[in-house]
């Protein structure tokens, strides 16, 4: 969540127990927002993820291997403050429709390095665009989303759109920036989301990372899986998986609980 920004020039607070997080907004008016520099793909962490992925790409030929970047609008929140990163899209539109428009140029070349190495596939988060109406959604987010979209993907490599925020009100605009997958959080309900997404689609979700992954037992972890693959189980293009980041220090007894009872329902489900 902060390497994009950092990339830009945001300060950065590094701890050992916890994710990293930017100390300051870096943009605030007009000005410095128009004289933001767009950077390069050797500045920051982007190279170090680009060649963490293109080790993954050669080492683990099995599986697909995920990119990760900032969704643009999260990202101008990220730049800004959330807080007047909404006001912005009220009172002054423009100055946001700047500031994503730097971001997608750039993201649009990183999404691109991600498929020269190798890469299967760009998670894009983009939780911040969970606060929008619709409409605001259509404009401030998923229109930029389906530029990065039309540009990269194709048959060996797609966009994972994850938000992990409220959005049943929101699949149509997420779906609209024809992103070949689709990743929600354990906030909402998958089966008021997935009838929503068409079939060729993938969607992602959303075992509680925090809850259940992290402080449940793997008894719990079980329960919760196997409920959630009963509840999918008409829906050939769900894909299981945490609603969000799994926490440092989740037990390993917990992740092996979830794999494993994923791989007994798989098989029970395919006996004859």
């Amino acid at each position: 969540m902060t390497s994009e920004a950092e990339t830009f020039g945001s300060e950065v607070k590094f701890v050992d127990t916890e994710a990293p997080t930017v100390t300051k907004d870096l943009v605030s008016d007009r000005e410095s927002v128009e004289t933001l520099r767009i950077p390069s793909l050797n500045e920051g962490r982007a190279k170090v993820f680009l060649k963490g992925a293109e080790l993954a790409a050669q080492y683990y030929t099995d599986r697909p291997t995920f990119g990760g970047m900032l969704g643009p609008f999260s990202l101008a929140a990220v730049l800004m403050g959330l807080e007047k990163t909404l006001k912005s899209v009220k009172k002054d539109p423009e100055l946001v429709h700047i500031l994503l428009e730097k971001y997608i140029q750039y993201s649009i070349k990183y999404a691109q390095a991600y498929k020269d190495i190798g890469a299967n596939e760009v998670l894009l988060p983009e939780p911040s665009a969970g606060l929008l109406p619709p409409d605001w959604c259509d404009e401030f987010s998923s229109q930029y989303v389906k530029r990065l979209v039309d540009t990269v993907q194709d048959e060996g490599f797609f966009i994972v759109l994850h938000n992990c925020g409220y959005v049943t009100k929101l699949v149509n605009s997420m779906v609209s920036t024809g992103a070949k997958g689709y990743h929600f959080g354990n906030v909402v309900k998958m089966l008021k989301i997935i009838p929503q997404i068409p079939g060729d689609y993938l969607v992602f979700g959303n075992i509680d990372p925090s809850r259940v992954l992290n402080e449940g037992t793997p008894e719990s972890v079980k329960h919760a899986t196997l409920t959630l693959l009963e509840e999918m189980k008409p829906y050939p293009n769900f894909v299981l998986s945490s609603g969000c980041d799994i926490p440092p220090g989740t037990p390993i007894a917990n992740l092996e609980a979830f794999f494993d009872t994923l791989s007994e329902f798989n098989k029970v489900s395919m006996t004859p």
